[in-house]
């Protein structure tokens, strides 16, 4: 059968529930291609969506209800399409695509012909490496033996980023939360490129040592709130703040000594805004070159909490497997410390 998670439109409430049907064979239409799902992530963005505190809603619907999920990877099974062909391993070129479904019929000029990489990998390619990239590429011009600084430091993005700054050769300052296995954490970021793992609380000791005599150019804040101050304070004279993501909510409160004194300068960045900047064909080929990183094996895959999206023959399948998916989507949205990105993995 066919299975997606939706919008209950039922329930008046922004709540996923499990749509499923027989499969029914479709004759493509010149251009389209039939997909099924390899793997989706479950990200920010799509706890945003189920919110609905996100500007780009969900473009595919199933029996009028709204598909869910943004990003993912999809294996071509038939096409009428002369760019892909069967085996081809794609992912969705715009947001609001609807990747929690098993499978998909669209126009092959949605998608995005990738290599053939672990599909845990492809998954996260746009919304993980991707903006891990640009953040280093289209903010500041980082010079070798640069320092900067970025906290959420295990998330998919904090890891990637990491391992790019490393292959720039410059420096990274990666903050995590205070937790009991933190030197086991702090161990396996090192072990990505991270050159100094602090926590928390040790951004917010004021005057940390172990940032002393290191000239911090960039800092990257997707909590927001205090964490976000300590990491405005902790830039060099002239640096530069990026705001990327409101994990942790709340409000930033800088004083004169950042904004007047140091001369901090205060940005944004929004991933969807930095590739509008790009032609297509540059987007394509900045995917395809990040794809290219796990196939040399130049970039590793974040750890991952993988939740198996299994096939299912009858309503009691469906139930159970509605069960295990709601679950996951519930765990994503508690934030626990040290939680890792859950992923959907389809058989």
């Amino acid at each position: 059968m066919h299975t997606a998670l939706t919008l209950d439109s039922s329930s008046g409430k922004a709540l996923p529930r499990l749509r499923y049907q027989p499969k029914v064979d479709q004759l493509l239409q010149e251009g389209q291609v039939e997909l099924k799902a390899l793997a989706c992530p479950i990200n920010p963005i799509d706890l945003l969506v189920l919110k609905d505190m996100y500007p780009v809603k969900p473009k595919n619907l199933w029996d009028g209800d709204k598909i869910f999920g943004y990003d993912g990877v999809f294996e071509v099974v038939k096409s009428q399409a002369s760019s892909l062909g069967e085996g081809d391993y794609v992912i969705p070129r715009e947001h609001g695509f609807g990747t929690w479904r098993t499978h998909a019929t669209t126009g092959a000029r949605d998608l995005l012909k990738i290599p053939r990489i672990d599909p845990r990998a492809a998954a996260i390619l746009k919304m993980g490496a991707c903006p891990a990239y640009l953040l280093l590429e289209d903010i500041v011009p980082l010079k070798p033996g640069d320092w900067i600084i970025q906290n959420a430091g295990t998330s998919v993005i904090g890891q990637f980023l990491v391992q790019y700054a490393k292959m720039r050769n410059v420096h990274t300052v990666s903050v995590i939360r205070d937790r009991p296995d933190f030197a086991s954490v702090k161990l396996r970021l090192e072990n990505l490129g991270a050159d100094l793992v602090i926590s928390e609380s040790d951004l917010h000791c004021g005057g940390c040592k172990a940032l002393e005599g290191k000239n911090i150019v960039l800092g990257l804040d997707c909590v927001f709130g205090s964490s976000g101050e300590a990491i405005a304070k902790s830039l060099a004279a002239g640096g530069t703040y990026v705001i990327f993501g409101l994990l942790g909510g709340g409000s930033l409160n800088i004083g004169p000594d950042v904004l007047f004194f140091k001369g901090v300068t205060f940005r944004n960045f929004r991933l969807s805004k930095s590739l509008t900047m790009r032609s297509v064909k540059e987007v394509d080929a900045l995917l395809v070159c990040l794809a290219d990183h796990f196939a040399k094996g130049d970039v590793k895959l974040p750890e991952l909490d993988a939740v198996q999206w299994s096939k299912v023959n009858d309503e009691a399948q469906a139930r159970q497997l509605e069960k295990r998916l709601l679950e996951a989507v519930e765990k994503a949205r508690r934030g626990d410390v040290g939680k890792k990105k859950i992923i959907f993995s389809f058989e």
